[in-house]
């Protein structure tokens, strides 16, 4: 995670927990616009306040709304409740930073009992969670990493790393990297680390799986935890997994990768092949699923083999231009003919496995978005590609127990009109135990072709009629919200021991799901759509969140907007917090509700000119004059970081009242384009760089993080920083209150929790300080009236 530094009432914390006096004042702004608000109108306040919060200055905005102005057209009830709320937000930082006090020193006590007596890989593991709360806490962060303890801990657990991969000890070697490279991650040093630990893993994962379930099962017995639940083979064949691979794929693929944004030469990734099949014939624990495998001189002469050839290629031969000649379809086809052929004499790994491998190390070495399809993957790909799949419309999840719990059935769906309920627990899919499936085997089974049917055996707790907060607490299967409750150790509600559970079979006939994208504030009834829109009724400030950017969401976004504005909206609060994004198109359209000219997006390719520029229609800006604040995370990537990054360019020129708020987002700015490399598989493949508009030359930046980059994606106008226990509850919170009603008139019975404790209990600062920002930039504003803001001087 990545959390920027927030600064309150003229003192920040540092890692001790010490105050520091604090002075923040930018260069070039004028003294008046922090004075006292006695003097100026309702309208010249506000404008004061916009300003000040969007230039980042938080300390300087949180004296200025404490001094209201006095306007005769402000009424006492409307001055009470906007100091009410400006008490309310000073109390709610002053509880985190005490938080936050009151944690780091509980961390650093809990630092030096784990660094006391022998260091086992597992108190290591300990330590090194305990070091990178500390990190995640400070708002020094070098301090952590300069550390004494700190230091050593890292030493020591570089070399517990080292040591448990030469003793063929993954899970070990790869939790100690996975917890180095978290606490190093910006320095990218153990990245490669990480990579290596994680194909090996995935190749037993594919492989030997019940191998991987007894390594884990064994870790959680010799660390005192609870067992895992019984093995479940259900689609764990990887011979039905690799079923249709064939060599042209892999060769069509690598040729393909020429066309890379970065210009990655043929041999790289050539080699990055031969390396995968050398980790794969080294990982002792494949000799399950490969016997050969276990013969030491067959293991020696493909590994001799191997050598060589990347030895060859690690040679490069110049062409009588002189320039390097990479290797064409030929030359990789009969690279892969010569090590096929070595391995049939020798280890006698089957040879779609050993394809499947090579593809899979060639493509890595492009970057994390590139990726082969394979035939087994291809469903799965257009189904989170599109959103829209064919099933029967539930989002599940494993609870603690490792059950699959239904977390909500969504609204108009098969399982909805069925009867499924929030809190029922799948014990079976089409006969088949579910208990101890993953969630992507879970959803797999469920899911099928139009129209067929599909028997569900659901447990529902005994008496439970009405839906409660306690039963749809849990582990969520939604990334990125499920590292972030894990990485905080949340304790998740579950059912106890000894209660009653009905029996009950369901056959559901699936069909075509739409994934709505669009949420409000608070449910009004069953429809997706039925939403409560506004998060503070009495000023008109509106709230919306885009989970994603799907088919339909910025219809959908219009719809919410219109409805809002026949009611009078004064402010909006647009939430993209953890949107992963999606479709190009839908976040160009986003963004034109806001601009009404000039350049969303462009292209930026090898020859690094922005090209092919997405521009913004005119008459379609509906939010153009209306003050916005956008929320965004480090979970907010790729699509949301288009819409983001774009509103804070034009909201910097003055063409919109915009401004960004949160912490940096996550700096997915590439464009993969999909390219077919048979009937049954595909590949991504990264062309393009989304280049946003920047009044700095050469008027676009790109934001993609980039290996070894120090700036990449969006950065806030304004950062505010939540602890990672406010960030989990928040998320579970959220969650919890959006689950559907199980009929029309559910939604007055159904004890589902209140999202406005996120704001009156502190929970989420972000939505809070956004919310704060509205209304004091649309103090004594009439509904609907939108101020108008000066542009930043």
């Amino acid at each position: 995670m990545r959390f920027g530094r927030m600064l309150v009432c003229g003192a920040m914390l540092i890692a001790a927990g010490a105050p520091v006096s604090t002075s923040v004042v930018l260069a070039g702004e004028k003294a008046a616009d922090t004075r006292a608000g006695a003097k100026v109108d309702a309208n010249e306040w506000s404008q004061r306040a916009w300003r000040i919060a969007k230039s980042g200055r938080f300390d300087d905005f949180v004296t200025y709304i404490h001094d209201l102005p006095e306007d005769p057209t402000i009424g006492a009830d409307q001055r009470a409740e906007m100091e009410r709320s400006v008490k309310l937000l000073d109390e709610n930082f002053a509880k985190r930073d005490q938080k936050r006090v009151e944690r780091i020193a509980e961390v650093n006590k809990e630092l030096d009992e784990r660094l006391q007596g022998d260091m086992t890989p597992q108190r290591l593991a300990k330590a090194m969670r305990s070091a990178l709360e500390l990190w995640v806490l400070s708002t020094d962060k070098p301090s952590v990493i300069e550390d004494a303890r700190v230091k050593k801990l890292v030493a020591d657990a570089d070399a517990a790393a080292r040591k448990s991969e030469q003793d063929g000890e993954w899970l070990v070697a790869s939790e100690m990297f996975s917890l180095l490279n978290a606490l190093l991650e910006e320095s990218g040093q153990y990245k490669p680390d990480l990579e290596r630990q994680s194909r090996r893993l995935t190749m037993i994962r594919m492989y030997t799986p019940q191998r991987l379930w007894e390594m884990r099962n064994d870790r959680l017995k010799a660390e005192g935890e609870k067992p895992l639940p019984p093995y479940n083979a259900t689609g764990d064949d990887f011979h039905e997994k690799l079923k249709g691979i064939e060599q042209d794929m892999v060769v069509r693929a690598i040729a393909r990768a020429a066309d890379h944004v970065e210009q990655i030469p043929t041999r790289r990734l050539l080699i990055g092949g031969i390396i995968a099949i050398e980790t794969m014939i080294a990982t002792n624990d494949l000799h399950r699923a490969f016997p050969d495998l276990e013969s030491q001189a067959s293991k020696e002469a493909m590994l001799t083999a191997l050598r060589t050839e990347r030895e060859q290629l690690g040679t490069p031969k110049k062409n009588a231009f002189g320039r390097v000649a990479e290797p064409g379809v030929g030359e990789i086809d009969a690279l892969l003919n010569r090590v096929l052929a070595v391995n049939d004499r020798t280890v006698k790994i089957s040879r779609e496995a050993l394809l499947h491998e090579f593809g899979n190390g060639a493509i890595d070495q492009l970057d994390e978005f590139s990726a082969i399809i394979w035939p087994d993957e291809l469903n799965r790909f257009n189904r989170t590609t599109q959103g829209k799949f064919v099933g029967v419309g539930v989002q599940i999840e494993l609870d603690d127990q490792s059950n699959v719990r239904v977390v909500t059935p969504l609204e108009g769906t098969p399982a909805f009109r069925a009867g499924i309920r929030a809190g029922d627990i799948i014990k079976k899919i089409g006969g088949k135990s579910a208990y101890g499936m993953s969630i992507d085997q879970v959803v797999d089974h469920i899911t099928g072709p139009d129209g067929t049917q599909v028997i569900l055996s659901i447990d529902r707790p005994e008496n439970d009629g009405a839906q409660t907060a306690d039963a749809l607490t849990g582990e969520t299967g939604q990334p990125p919200a499920v590292d972030a409750a894990k990485a905080d150790g949340a304790k998740a509600e579950v059912a106890k021991p000894d209660k009653k559970y009905r029996e009950m079979e369901f056959a559901i006939n699936r069909q075509l799901i739409n994934v709505v994208s669009v949420k409000g504030w608070k449910r009004k009834g069953a429809r997706e759509d039925s939403w409560d829109w506004f998060i503070d009724k009495d000023n008109h400030i509106g709230y919306v969140r885009l989970t994603q950017f799907s088919e339909k969401t910025a219809e959908e976004l219009r719809r919410a907007v219109s409805q809002m504005q026949k009611e009078g909206l004064n402010g909006l609060v647009m939430d993209l917090r953890f949107n992963p994004g999606g479709y190009l198109d839908q976040a160009v359209q986003v963004a034109n509700l806001f601009v009404d000219s000039g350049v969303v997006v462009a292209m930026q390719g090898p020859n690094g000119r922005a090209e092919s520029p997405e521009m913004a229609k005119s008459n379609v800006a509906k939010l153009k004059s209306t003050p916005v604040v956008v929320l965004i995370n480090e979970g907010s990537a790729s699509a949301s970081e288009i819409v983001s990054g774009t509103l804070q360019h034009y909201g910097k020129t003055g063409d919109v009242n915009v401004m960004i708020l949160g912490q940096r987002s996550y700096g997915k700015g590439s464009v993969q384009k999909v390219f077919g490399l048979s009937d049954d598989a595909a590949m991504k493949l990264t062309m393009q760089y989304y280049a946003i508009p920047d009044a700095a030359a050469p008027g676009y930046r790109i934001i993609h993080r980039k290996p070894g980059a120090h700036e990449w994606g969006i950065t806030p106008n304004l950062a505010v920083e939540m602890l990672p226990k406010q960030t989990t509850e928040s998320i579970l919170l959220r969650r919890n209150a959006d689950v559907l009603p199980a009929d029309a008139d559910a939604a007055s019975k159904t004890a589902l929790p209140d999202p406005d404790k996120l704001l009156t209990d502190g929970l989420d600062l972000q939505l809070e300080t956004a919310v704060q920002i509205l209304r004091a930039s649309t103090f004594g504003q009439r509904p609907g009236s939108n101020i108008q803001v000066l542009k930043d001087r």
